[in-house]
């Protein structure tokens, strides 16, 4: 059958929004039903969206597209954590494909004060263009297209014959994203290009306005084997249905095929998808009683384009590559990648942007694909997946990691970033009893750390304000800023959901009969060993007037050997008293970047540091530390290691290292060990805290070394780019054979912390896991006994 003969139906909406007769509600779902059933498309005419919106929006689009690059680039998604903003051409490539779509793109979605579940609830991004151009227009289409996806929901499940009441909890919170497209100017096409190459639409009603004369939308008819052309016509809507509509109707409504072709006509085209997925947290509307867990992991894959792929041929991109150079040593533009690592050691120069042009883009060390979570469903459906199909399995959210366990070649990564939420809750067991918050698996330090304050309150995450707090942070202990107070994020840990390797959702916490061992190793032994943890419960604590301050020492004819002597010597009283500080060391030049007081007034902070003071002058130098004193923890937070969202640490990768716990016994007599170890050239990158009386080595496996610590110390040479790969693993193996044994020489027994460590570390076993070993690996045998979650420093 030719492509002409089959059309899309077309169904005029009115008769349910305004209906006239009797019947008319009826006659409008009986054909949604229909068409959904057998298309799982139709066009829609009465659909109560004014035409003077539809133009109005259309030319907003055509101003925004029409701003310099330059200015658009300023916007480019990959820099927003709400990813929300501008998507350049080339940045979509779908499995088959031969080449990346040609479309560029601009999003905008519900207008949230605080970014959960992948950016679906979050703030936007809007150009620097007058209101009545761009914003006002646009958000008033986005509402109008919006409540339009909702009244298709309200259709959908009358014709499954469910009551509307449903609706309630569905559309409580909608997760509406909204797309602006548009499609080149083209002289000639390229074979194997696609303005949008083949997919699904993975979630629920998407609502499609065209440039009215322009077509290009294409859609499978799957029983004919053949590729049906979607008019383009004015005033009139395309909708279809996504994968969640599929799998929660029970197959009964079809989630398409479709793609938008490139047309050699010399005329660019627009376009604007709106899609309502319904509240993120709601269950299935379309069958609350269906009690199929099952899964589609096909309808999540992602398949992994190298984020550097701009840089190189055939996809190089000069504007894009140059961004990406740009970007590259700060976390926001990996963070919103499904593979991108941010320790470059780990990603074997396979395609970054700092290699030759003509170089070939190799996936490399890269996962192969990921599955871009949602939920518990999605979690274990690709568990199972990996299992059957025997392939490696990793589990990512952010890809901050020293040890390269977020990542793996012809991997299939579990891409958790998606798992946003938080809640505040009353906390009450025979351990605890105060308020807590609930951190879903993608929430990361800065979202917890907003969300805590708001309710005037604090949480322990980490001196990077990026970090996922559920994952890798918290299940290896977690040091903070807060440690001083609180201790590791692991010793605040009340609850855990885990999806276990057997696709089972548990709750494990200390009370729990079956599952409390599985709480003890979670906190903080290391992570990827026994499960995929959805969610974890921590302590939160009332929000305090917080001090600080920060200083450096830098003169020439200095004694440094003598200052870090003389300040390693006042260290213990100071963490005593519940400070925590980060601080450096090197051979001219030492320094405090941020000493931390909760519940410390200015002055306290002052007096504590007058020996150190009072020392420096006695060596020539005038100390004038830099003191600071906030009403709340989030603004000194922001103060030492903002700007928030994304701070100003850069990546996890920008040093290679080797790391080591020092003991309260240690520190007097460390300094020859540390000024030989300077004079190697490497520097120190230190956090000192007193976590010994938050230590509970019965409910939480913390290395036990923890309980004897004053300090967590890494020596480090700084990564470049500038320089053959090859050499800066010359650089980790000089850190490994020549600096490292001489600080374990002098801190026999010490063991060093998992998450910033030498990922060559050859006793890792006793040096990561200590005396817990044993115990911990027949957590794991009982958890996974079939291996399923593995990296290279995993409990086997």
């Amino acid at each position: 059958m030719a492509q002409d003969e089959i059309k899309l139906p077309l169904i005029d909406l009115s008769g349910y929004i305004n209906p006239k007769n009797p019947g008319d509600k009826e006659r409008v779902i009986a054909e949604v039903r229909d068409a959904c059933s057998q298309f799982g498309f139709f066009q829609a005419t009465g659909h109560g969206v004014p035409l003077s919106l539809q133009k109005g929006l259309l030319s907003s689009i055509d101003t925004l597209f029409a701003l310099p690059e330059e200015a658009k680039l300023a916007l480019s998604y990959l820099k927003n954590p709400s990813r929300r903003g501008w998507e350049k051409s080339g940045m979509s490539l779908r499995e088959g494909d031969a080449l990346p779509d040609s479309k560029e793109a601009y999003y905008i979605g519900r207008e949230d004060p605080v970014i959960e579940h992948h950016g679906f609830y979050g703030p936007n991004v809007w150009p620097d263009l007058p209101n009545d151009q761009f914003r006002d227009p646009v958000w008033e289409y986005y509402q109008a297209t919006a409540d339009l996806g909702k009244k298709i929901w309200e259709i959908l499940l009358l014709a499954l014959g469910h009551p509307l009441s449903i609706m309630e909890t569905f559309a409580k919170k909608p997760m509406v994203q909204m797309k602006m497209i548009r499609y080149p100017s083209l002289a000639a096409t390229l074979p194997g290009q696609f303005g949008v190459g083949a997919h699904k639409d993975f979630g629920g009603v998407t609502v499609l306005l065209q440039d009215p004369g322009k077509h290009g939308l294409e859609v499978w008819e799957e029983h004919k084997e053949v590729w049906v052309p979607v008019p383009a016509l004015e005033n009139v809507y395309v909708i279809n249905c996504g994968d969640m509509i599929m799998k929660w109707s029970g197959g009964q409504f079809k989630s398409a095929l479709h793609r938008v072709i490139n047309k050699a006509d010399n005329d660019a085209r627009l376009s604007c998808a709106t899609f309502f997925h319904g509240d993120v947290y709601a269950t299935n509307p379309l069958n609350p009683s269906d009690p199929s867990k099952e899964t589609v992991v096909s309808g999540r894959l992602v398949k992994t384009v190298p984020l550097g792929s701009p840089c190189h041929d055939p996809h190089y991109d000069e504007a894009l590559c140059a961004m990406l150079q740009s970007e590259w040593g700060f976390s926001p533009v990996h963070i919103e990648s499904s593979s991108s690592v941010q320790d470059p050691i780990f990603a074997n120069a396979s395609c970054d942007p700092f290699t030759p042009r003509n170089s070939t883009c190799l996936l490399g060390n890269y996962v192969a694909y990921a599955v871009n979570v949602t939920g518990v469903d999605d979690i274990a459906a690709t568990i199972r997946f990996a299992d059957a199909n025997n392939i490696r399995l990793v589990i990512r959210n952010t890809g901050h990691d020293y040890l390269g366990r977020s990542t793996g070649a012809g991997a299939l990564a579990i891409w958790t970033h998606n798992l946003k939420g938080q809640e505040i809750k009353d906390w009450s067991d025979a351990e605890y009893t105060g308020k807590a918050i609930k951190i879903a698996a993608g929430v990361q330090g800065f979202e917890a750390l907003e969300a805590s304050s708001a309710a005037g309150l604090v949480v322990v995450t980490g001196e990077c304000p990026t970090v996922g707090i559920a994952g890798g942070y918290t299940q290896s202990g977690g040091h903070s800023p807060l440690s001083g107070a609180f201790g590791l994020s692991a010793h605040n840990t009340l609850e855990f959901e885990v999806v276990t390797a057997d696709g089972r959702l548990v709750t494990a916490s200390p009370s729990t009969k079956d599952h409390a061992d599985l709480f003890w190793a979670l906190s903080g032994s290391g992570s990827g060993n026994f499960g995929v943890v959805v969610s974890v419960t921590l302590r939160a604590h009332e929000d305090a007037v917080t001090s600080g301050t920060a200083f450096n020492i830098s003169q020439p004819g200095l004694d440094y050997p003598a200052v870090a002597n003389a300040w390693h010597a006042l260290l213990p009283d100071l963490l005593d008293s519940g400070l925590q500080i980060t601080y450096y060391a090197a051979t001219s030049q030492m320094g405090v970047v941020s000493l931390t007081g909760y519940n410390h007034t200015q002055a306290d902070l002052e007096a504590r540091l007058v020996p150190f003071v009072e020392f420096m002058a006695t060596q020539g130098f005038d100390l004038q530390p830099s003191y600071t004193q906030f009403d709340s923890y989030h603004d000194h937070y922001a103060h030492y290691y903002g700007p928030l969202p994304a701070g100003a640490l850069g990546v996890a990768g920008e040093w290679l290292m080797g790391g080591r716990l020092l003991s309260r016994a240690v520190l007097p007599d460390f300094g020859p060990t540390l000024n030989q170890t300077l004079q190697l050239g490497v520097n120190l990158i230190a956090q000192a805290m007193n976590t010994t009386r938050f230590a509970t080595p019965a409910t939480r496996a913390v290395l036990p070394q923890w309980q004897d610590t004053l300090v967590m110390s890494t020596y480090v040479l700084p990564w470049s780019f500038e320089v053959p790969f090859a050499d800066m693993v010359a650089t980790q193996d000089y850190i490994t054979t020549v600096v490292m044994p001489i600080v374990e020489s002098a801190t026999p027994g010490a063991g060093a912390y998992i998450n910033e460590a030498n990922y060559l570390q050859e006793d890792w076993q006793e040096v990561f896991y200590g005396s817990n070993y044993p115990e911990l690996l027949v957590v794991k045998k009982k958890y996974d006994p079939k291996g399923i979650f593995f990296n290279e420093h995993v409990l086997t």
